[in-house]
């Protein structure tokens, strides 16, 4: 598994169908997010037009010109995009047609833990199956296990807990070898916590964009491109 040059993907050149597959691989196949980043006129990175020519505000109040060469820079991109989407979204309310794209960019992560039947695309963690990549499947390595019976009914009660409490979002963490004892204490630590929707939602933006760094860093062959 490899992504191809950073300069290649971003290129305009590049199909779309071909630039949807590298976001699949960075993060969970959602078609809000292909949405906003790719097709949204106001909001999408198409094409080797946006590189070095992005504009970021800094904590001076000055915009910054960033060069967008890298995988890892272009994430950060995408994450500063989604957490606007996300502060217009709590402007708008409830009505905002942003806040079904939301749920649907943080309902494509899986469920964390619990065992899975088949390890390329189904995870059993409630009774049926869900549809997760050989990505997720490897970064879950730490939380699956079918020895401890009683952790993995924790884990599916708190998804429970957190889905009931944040409707249509799933919890996501950057789970980075985490254990299952550590991943619980975050899980009770967020569900405690207060947070409310849009809290929860700039976190899981924050959480998949880790991710789809670490990612990145794998699935890169040459680093130069990193």
């Amino acid at each position: 598994m490899s992504l191809p040059p950073f300069n290649e993907f971003i290129s305009s050149q590049t199909s779309l169908s071909q630039k949807i597959k590298v976001i699949d691989i960075l993060f969970e196949h959602s078609d809000s997010l292909i949405f906003f980043i790719l097709k949204h006129k106001v909001f999408k990175i198409a094409n080797d037009q946006d590189i070095g020519n992005v504009l970021r505000d800094s904590k001076d109040g000055k915009s910054n010109i960033i060069m967008i060469d890298t995988y890892p820079k272009y994430i950060e991109l995408v994450r500063q995009r989604l957490l606007t989407i996300v502060d217009l979204a709590e402007q708008e309310g409830i009505s905002s047609f942003k806040i079904d794209h939301l749920t649907d960019i943080i309902g494509s992560h899986p469920r964390l833990g619990g065992s899975s039947s088949n390890k390329t695309c189904a995870n059993t963690l409630n009774g049926g199956t869900e549809d997760i990549s050989i990505h997720s499947l490897n970064e879950q390595k730490s939380l699956n296990s079918k020895d401890d019976p009683e952790t993995n009914k924790k884990l599916i009660a708190l998804n429970d807990e957190y889905e009931s409490r944040y409707e249509g979002l799933k919890f996501v963490c950057f789970v980075n070898g985490r254990t299952r004892a550590k991943i619980i204490q975050i899980m009770e630590s967020r569900i405690n916590s207060g947070n409310s929707w849009f809290d929860e939602v700039r976190i899981g933006i924050n959480e998949m964009c880790d991710i789809a760094i670490d990612r990145a860093k794998k699935y890169t062959d040459n680093k130069q491109y990193l």
